[in-house]
Order: C-alpha cells, then structure tokens, then sequence
C-alpha cells in the first residue's frame, strides 16, 4: 500500500496505514542506551486510529527505518518530554531494517521482510525481550516467581514451576494453574497445567495448556495471554481456537529453544495478512497491562 505524505492523505485516497505527527522529534535511545535517532512520525492504522509503526530516522545517516511499535518502550515522566528505547536493536542492528522511503510503499511483502528483520535481533541474551514474552498481561511485578533463600538454583534455563522445589508464585500475583484457556472467539479450549519459568530472572515463559482434544498439551508465549481475575480464566485475543490446536505438540519434559523456535514461528505464521497486527509486536505496553 502507498503511504501518504505526513500531513495526510488526499480526497478520496483512504489508506490503511496513515502518518501521524504526534510524537515526531521524539529521541531514541537503542537498547544500549547509545542514541539512536529520532521520530519522524508514525504509521497509524487508518480504520482504528492505532499506532502500528515508528518512523525512525537514523543519526547522521538521512535513512529512515520503520519500528513496530511493541518493539520500543515510549517513556513519560510528568512535564517531561517522552523518550523512546528499543527493546532488542542495536544502533548497528538498525543498518540491517529494510529502508523506508517516507510517502513510499508499506505493502504486504515489505512488511513481512521488515518484521523478519526485527525478529533475527531476539537472540542470545536479547531473546525474550521480544513482545511475545513480555508477562505484563498476566502479572503486575517484575518478579512474579520468587525463590526461597534454601532452595537449589536451577541450572537449567527454562522449567516447569511445578520442577522447581522452593520456587512459587509471588504473594500478590494471581496462580493461574488450574484455570481455563478462553480463546479469542469466547470458546475454552482447555486448562493451564503449569508454567514455564526462567529461574535465573524469576519470570514466567509460557504456559503449558492441557487441550480438551490433539494435540494433548501445547506451549503458548505469555505475551499472546490475558488475564481475567473475576473470573479465574486466561484469555487469547489474537489466538482461535485453530490457532492454538496447529502448535506443535508439547511432550512433558525440557524446553528447548529449537522448542521456543518452533512455537513462535508457528504462531506468527498464523498471523499474517489480514491478521498481522493482532501480534504483540504492535501493542503498546499499556494495552498488555493488567486488567
């Protein structure tokens, strides 16, 4: 699709994407902290009003590339101006995003090469920075896995919560085991066995469902997951009820990242096209605060 000039499109040319001046001048800091850029403006879906990309413009360079907006963390303090930091990209990184040509095409294609670009900078210790694994839609604290000071530290880099002696969810923070997986079309779809947790940084991963027909048990990353207190359920917005019985089965035992590979790029395979922006890379933070 052809993006219009910044100051909007003309009669009769609707667009589904469309810029937006609101945070243009805004300075990016990239997940160094080492100045990246700044804001040229944004891509904001026509229908909706949502901001699905930021337009970057690099130091020094003149070349612009384009954000999902999940991948950046928009900061505000009281009276002061807002600062953007991105969650996994190097300002060397950014070298490696397809160009974007202000007023120039964002059609399907480009899309997905750009987001596959911004994927291969999740790696190594940047891993779970990605969208996909940010736990604010479950749980309220940084921490919401606590260790007791006698337990063993766990060598292993993911575990089931319910294989880790002296590990438990935090005082404050909702158990969710036991609770019904409602998909994005209202159905339950099966039950949360148990968590998948990062011992080292006492965050949660995934949970394990147990499905009420094949696969018996999938993985799903937290950050596709909401939770419903009142109700004691977790819901999938973005995930039917076919979405989630196509993931690869999960077979009790280590989670691999050959594992972690295999589920995410099954679900994003799902949410492509039409479906593209139900993915958590275009869902500011907020929207993924607990409810």
């Amino acid at each position: 699709m052809r993006a219009p000039p910044l100051y909007g499109p003309g009669p009769g040319e609707p667009q589904p994407l469309r810029p937006v001046p609101d945070l243009a001048g805004t300075p990016v800091e990239d997940v160094q902290g080492e100045h990246a850029g700044i804001i040229y403006g944004a891509l904001a879906d026509a229908d909706t009003g949502l901001i699905r990309y930021l337009d970057l413009a690099l130091e020094d360079t003149g070349r612009h590339v384009l954000v999902p907006l999940g991948h950046a963390r928009i900061e505000r303090e009281t009276g002061a101006r807002p600062q953007i930091r991105l969650r996994a990209a190097t300002r060397d990184d950014l070298e490696e995003i397809p160009p974007f040509e202000p007023h120039g095409d964002v059609d399907g294609p480009y899309q997905q090469a750009l987001l596959a670009a911004h994927g291969r900078f999740f790696y190594g210790e940047r891993y779970y920075a990605h969208p996909a694994y940010d736990h604010a839609g479950l749980y309220a604290g940084e921490h919401p896995i606590v260790r007791e000071p006698t337990a063993p530290r766990s060598p292993a880099p993911l575990e089931r919560l319910s294989d880790l002696p002296g590990y438990r969810v935090a005082t404050g923070e909702p158990d969710i085991r036991g609770w019904r997986l409602i998909t994005g079309q209202g159905h339950t779809t099966g039950i949360i066995e148990d968590l998948v947790v990062d011992p080292r940084f006492e965050k949660v991963r995934y949970v394990i469902v147990r499905l009420s027909r094949p696969p018996e048990r999938v993985l799903i990353p937290v950050g596709f997951l909401q939770i419903d207190q009142p109700t004691e359920t977790v819901r999938t917005p973005a995930l039917s009820d076919d979405d989630i019985h196509s993931l690869p089965p999960y077979r009790l035992g280590a989670v691999t990242r050959a594992d972690e590979e295999r589920v995410r790029k099954a679900i994003e395979k799902r949410l492509d096209g039409d479906r593209r922006f139900q993915r958590p890379d275009f869902a500011p933070i907020a929207d993924r605060a607990r409810r």
